[in-house]
């Protein structure tokens, strides 16, 4: 058996929130990262959508951490879209202390949120993880993040838009704010690159199959809601049968 499954999959802990992607995509969101190199951290804001990259038979430990209902969809929807895994460091390794070298001659050079010359550096920047830390979802110290085998993807600078944002503890609610700039932003996806709709138990099923019906044309059609319908499958039947 892989290792690796031939979906990406995205987990809410509200079924609100599933049916909201199914109605109108994925929204970007400024998420905070704190990414050690060596003695030093930086910590930023990087506007992304973010997946897992985990088999069904190995999933119950990241279904407990992040929700019970979930959207995979196919690893060809993933890279017609230019998501990418994520580069997990050692922070104490010697790629590290390169990466953080060029950091330094960044800031050496003017802001690093803003030199010309820093594009190919920072795009590194945001799709870089720790392979191990500070989960303050968890409130873990030691959470291995290289377990989560996260794929990623962040919008690009645009006008009135930084792909990445020094955090500032000065600027009260600064992910709200940022968060505002990019509210219209989406990531596409269409009904035929759902591969499974993950739901809590079976007696969601029947209200979950309603929802899509009421879901905004021509969004769904009759045709992809009975196609979306036997590809429905729950919390139970994952943590019971695999």
């Amino acid at each position: 058996m892989g290792i690796s499954s031939s979906v990406v999959l995205h987990f809410t802990k509200d079924k609100n929130a599933l049916i909201g992607i199914l109605n109108n995509n994925f929204k970007y969101s400024y998420c905070k990262e704190t990414i050690g190199f060596g003695d030093k951290e930086v910590v930023v804001y990087i506007p992304m959508v973010s997946f897992c990259d985990i088999p069904l038979s190995q999933i119950k430990n990241h279904i407990n951490d992040y929700g019970s209902y979930g959207i995979a969809l196919s690893k060809d929807w993933a890279k017609k879209q230019k998501l990418n895994p994520v580069l997990y460091i050692e922070k104490n390794s010697y790629l590290t202390a390169s990466f953080r070298e060029m950091l330094i001659n960044l800031r050496e050079k003017g802001s690093i949120t803003k030199n010309k010359d820093s594009n190919s550096i920072l795009n590194l920047l945001k799709y870089t993880k720790n392979y191990e830390g500070y989960n303050s979802y968890k409130e873990d110290p030691n959470f291995i993040f290289f377990n989560e085998r996260e794929w990623r993807i962040s919008l690009e600078n645009q006008e009135q838009i930084d792909s990445i944002v020094v955090y500032d503890e000065k600027i009260e609610n600064q992910k709200g704010i940022l968060n505002k700039k990019i509210d219209q932003e989406k990531l596409l996806f269409t009904p035929n690159d759902i591969k499974y709709i993950i739901i809590n138990n079976d007696s969601e099923i029947n209200g979950f199959i309603n929802d899509l019906r009421a879901a905004k044309e021509p969004f769904y059609s009759d045709e992809d809601i009975e196609k979306l319908t036997t590809r429905i499958i729950t919390r139970d039947q994952i943590f019971d049968d695999m």
